[in-house]
């Protein structure tokens, strides 16, 4: 994945590789960014031995470090970072396909504290449903987070 850090003049290009390249990880599925730090999402990568859990990770773009975020329900095809987002410190990642509430695929998002990697805390869908993909997008500004569940 290739980033323009100042695309108004294609300047200052950064190549970003996965932490932990898999072939058909998808990593950069989603990105955001918020001026130095950038979230990538990488849905279909093997994490915690769960195939197609996911991951996301958190670059500063000023310092040679990389925060690796996961699931904290990993299942198989979970797809943990198929959507993210990113306000001050907080980051929000999407894993629409992760069950929930007993409910096949009814989807999560995490909201994390960026600087430190932390999990703050899990949403679920108030009226989750099989197959609803709560988290397949995620938005967020200031303190407001907004997940989309299409199905």
């Amino acid at each position: 994945m290739t980033l323009f850090l100042n695309a108004a003049h294609a300047s200052g290009l950064v190549t970003f590789t996965s932490p932990n390249p898999q072939v058909s990880g998808l990593f950069g599925t989603s990105v955001a960014t918020n001026g130095p730090i950038v979230v990538v999402g990488a849905p279909q990568e093997t994490g915690g031995g769960y195939s197609s859990a996911g991951h996301a990770y958190i670059t500063d773009t000023t310092k040679p470090l990389t925060i690796t975020l996961t699931s904290s329900n990993p299942q198989v095809d979970g797809s943990f970072g198929t959507s993210v987002a990113i306000s001050g410190t907080t980051v929000v990642v999407g894993a629409p396909q992760e069950d929930a509430g007993g409910n096949a695929q009814a989807g999560n998002a995490y909201v994390f504290d960026a600087a430190s990697g932390d999990l703050v805390c899990t949403l679920t869908s108030p009226n989750p449903q099989a197959t609803g993909s709560f988290g397949f997008s995620v938005a967020i500004s200031g303190q407001t987070v907004v997940v989309g569940a299409p199905f």
